[in-house]
């Protein structure tokens, strides 16, 4: 086992460069489309970058409709139906979902 001092650096392996790489994209993504989402007056509730297309899950408005070429999930629940939508935006999912006895 090593004991890396303060000064010096582990070695980096390319693997983990690419991997780095990847996350600080997604995250520059998630960035710009949550703030172009927030300037068409969506909510933005939380936001998930992972291996992937990042995730950014809004509030549910009536608003939503305008998301062109979104696409959703109908699951019926023991306290009604649900729906949940997903739209690409900037190389995002932009998730929401719906909920009520007539959705």
């Amino acid at each position: 086992m090593t004991n890396w001092t303060l000064t010096e650096k582990p070695p980096i392996k390319r693997h983990h460069n690419v991997l780095n790489d990847h996350a600080l994209s997604s995250m520059d993504k998630a960035k710009g489309c949550a703030k172009w989402l927030a300037a068409q007056g969506y909510t933005v509730l939380a936001i998930a970058v992972g291996r992937r297309n990042p995730r950014i899950e809004i509030q549910a408005c009536r608003h939503c409709s305008a998301l062109e070429g979104a696409v959703f999930m109908h699951e019926r629940t023991a306290s009604g139906v649900r729906r949940n939508w997903v739209a690409l935006r900037f190389d995002c999912e932009v998730r929401w979902t719906e909920t009520g006895s007539t959705v």
